[in-house]
């Protein structure tokens, strides 16, 4: 079955739920046409686009004016619009539902205690969203790629999580977040594949960036700092073998003194750190355990090798359909 669908319904389930406390079906009608999955692939091909041309026309200044003014599409924007109004209107009438800790009811709360508007709320949903929709489905549909590709790493994670799992057959929110071969696992993807390839941020404090070998460059305020992400996470000096999935070379705590370094940085750092880091990783992790406990999952006739193509779109990672065998035990 194609694994990169599977990643996007799950994800547009977890956020339907988180978001406006609905259930987009996504993956209990997988083979169905379904309308959030549809907005929600125009709405990142728009913000795709869109940042495409900005990029191409950055050597260009004089042509930028002709470039798309807008991030999200009219027909996107209104479509999510109207389904935060709906999905308000139905939590006012649910006394039960009220009480529910997600993202809907504090979206209330802020708009009761100081008064955001309905486009502010809109606003902070298709944040959360861009944050953990592609982004979140390209890191797990591209780790059961790699354990599939490398079955001895898959058998590793699955007796670790067999080990963990409670009478009712889950693994609770304090042991999810405390196995460390599924953090490896994880790690180790979101290097590999470093879904958001570089920062950008804009200075706002003079400084000198010291390079070595007596170099420095001047850094002005107001100049914009790209941080090559990708290139730090296949720096062979940092990860020896870079192109190659192992999560053993984050089975001690070397990695936690490469982010002080700011040399691993999958979600950015700083005040500016990703907002959907914790989010993110629960989503990943939680499908994870849920399909390695009760699936092996191999290579079959269609799977594409274990390489890496070009990325056609600003999430990186591997290019095309990552077709996989399931098999229950």
């Amino acid at each position: 079955m194609p694994s990169s669908q599977l990643g996007f319904c799950f994800t547009s389930n977890v956020l339907g739920e988180f978001l406006w406390g609905i259930e987009t079906n996504a993956l209990a009608k997988p083979d169905q046409p379904n309308i959030y999955l549809q907005m929600q692939a125009k709405w990142l091909q728009f913000i795709f686009n869109s940042l495409d041309a900005y990029f191409k026309l950055l050597p260009l200044p004089w042509l930028r004016r002709f470039a798309q003014k807008r991030l999200f599409s009219e027909e996107t924007n209104n479509f999510f619009s109207q389904l935060t109004k709906d999905a308000l209107e139905l939590r006012a009438k649910d006394a039960n539902s009220q009480s529910r800790v997600d993202f809907l009811n504090h979206l209330r709360q802020l708009q009761e205690k100081k008064g955001i508007t309905h486009d502010d709320m809109v606003g902070h949903i298709l944040t959360t969203m861009l944050n953990g929709y592609e982004t979140s489905a390209a890191v797990l549909f591209h780790t059961i790629f790699y354990l599939a590709h490398h079955p001895e790493y898959q058998e590793k994670l699955r007796a670790e999580i067999l080990e963990n799992i409670e009478e009712d057959g889950y693994v609770s929110y304090q042991n999810l977040s405390s196995l460390p071969y599924l953090d490896q696992c994880f790690h180790e993807s979101i290097r590999l594949i470093t879904v958001v390839a570089f920062y950008s941020r804009i200075c706002t404090e003079s400084t000198v960036l010291d390079v070595g070998n007596g170099h420095v460059i001047p850094i002005r305020v107001g100049d914009v700092v790209s941080v090559p992400i990708f290139s730090y996470h296949h720096n062979p000096d940092y990860f020896p073998k870079p192109s190659e999935y192992n999560p053993d070379r984050f089975n001690n705590a070397a990695h936690v003194d490469l982010i002080k370094k700011g040399i691993f940085m999958p979600f950015g750092s700083g005040p500016r750190i990703c907002a959907g880091t914790h989010l993110g990783t629960m989503e990943v992790k939680t499908c994870l355990v849920e399909i390695f406990k009760s699936y092996r999952v191999k290579c079959c006739a269609k799977t594409i090798p274990e390489k890496r193509h070009d990325s056609p779109t600003f999430i990186m990672g591997i290019d095309g359909e990552f077709w996989l065998e399931y098999e229950r035990l």
